[in-house]
């Protein structure tokens, strides 16, 4: 049978019917699953237990409503196969689909140091698969992934989030991590998420406050939960609110600026907008012309008062 899997000769193609399947075994059930459902070209990995069979790797057969008698092709290993072959197969025939996900690798290595597999073992073996560099220390850094709230866990591989992004999430206690399911549940996208709570640790370390305090005072839950706000209102709110907390003389500056743009008569069919970080010291005019009233109405805007007002608000820049 051609799997097209580079599987080592310690495992070979079986046949099996679905009640040969101890399905109360869970035991390598360490991966997301590929697809939503079971298709009848996935591969599904087994070993030998006694007399039935424990899935490696194909857990979605369990929940496919397969008819107990129904056979499928399979790949087996004995019951005598070590644990870190097996890991080295599975992590092997994985990452020729995707990349894996840092709470996988995570498993991985809970599995493996409660089997006793030791830490050069594992980086000798394993490492090279991953793609990680030959740094046993890595292995205590990944464990701390299964401290990260379910939630969390959800939210960061639904974004793809690199591992600098999860390493930052271990600097909030489990209970932190649960305040942040408000801002979650609204689904911002993972660089406003970044930026939200790289603020948020910020504004606690340097005003030494505890992350309830701070929370309270920027009425985080009361925003977040409002459901006469869209979600991006709520989020746009509770961004502004903590990037005033964490930059006050920025956010002065901002409201100077705003305020001189309130002094120019715009046109209903012009914007002015400018760099929000002040890096750079110019204005950005924009005309939405569709009709000549349009034309017009540029063409009127230009008046010595309100370039005088255009020169003062790039003074304020």
């Amino acid at each position: 049978m051609n799997t097209g899997v580079n599987l080592k000769p310690v495992a070979k193609p079986v046949v099996l019917t679905v009640d040969q399947i101890d399905k109360s075994d869970h035991h390598y059930n360490l991966f997301l699953p590929d697809s939503e459902e079971y298709c009848f070209t996935d591969i599904i990995i087994v070993q030998k237990t006694g007399r039935r069979y424990r899935i490696i790797d194909g857990f979605k057969i369990i929940n496919a409503g397969l008819p107990v008698h129904h056979q499928f092709p399979a790949i087996c290993f004995p019951e005598s196969t070590s644990l870190l072959s097996i890991l080295s197969i599975l992590v092997e025939t994985k990452v020729k689909k995707r990349q894996l996900f840092p709470i996988e690798i995570a498993r991985i290595f809970q599995m493996a140091r409660a089997d006793g597999i030791s830490d050069a073992e594992l980086t000798e073996s394993l490492f090279p698969l991953l793609g990680l560099k030959s740094n046993a220390g890595l292995i205590d850094r990944y464990l701390q992934f299964l401290l990260l709230t379910s939630s969390i866990i959800k939210y960061l591989i639904e974004k793809n989030a690199p591992v600098k992004t999860w390493l930052f999430i271990l600097k909030f206690t489990q209970n932190e991590q649960l305040d942040l399911g408000d801002l979650i549940r609204l689904r911002p996208t993972l660089s406003i998420f970044k930026e939200i709570v790289s603020n948020l640790y910020e504004i606690q370390k340097r005003e030494n406050l505890s992350q309830t305090d701070l929370l309270s005072q920027l009425q985080w839950k009361t925003i977040l939960t409002d459901e006469n706000l869209e979600s991006k209102e709520r989020i746009g709110q509770v961004r502004n609110a903590i990037s005033r907390r964490r930059f006050p003389l920025l956010s002065i500056h901002k409201d100077n600026v705003e305020a001189a743009i309130r002094q120019i008569s715009l046109p209903e069919n012009a914007g002015i907008h400018y760099d929000d970080n002040f890096e750079k010291k110019e204005l950005r005019l924009n005309w939405h012309l569709h009709t000549k009233a349009d034309i017009k109405k540029m063409s009127d805007f230009y008046t010595d008062d309100t370039i005088r007002k255009i020169q003062q608000l790039l003074d304020t820049l």
